[in-house]
């Protein structure tokens, strides 16, 4: 249901090549962008090693 609402929500911006992993991609890579340290990353995401944090 949820990807459904996205996909509806995506198409209606005109993002039509959005996805939920793009979405949280590219959640990181402003955060990293904006200073976030791998650990805040890893804690925000969910990640448990510090290479997914370099993906």
């Amino acid at each position: 249901m949820r990807s459904v609402i996205l996909r509806s929500t995506c198409d209606e911006a005109g993002l039509f090549h959005c996805s939920t992993h793009s979405l949280r991609k590219a959640g990181a890579t402003i955060a990293a962008e904006n200073g976030a340290t791998d650990d805040e990353l890893m804690a925000i995401f969910g990640w448990t090693t510090k290479k997914q944090t370099m993906l």
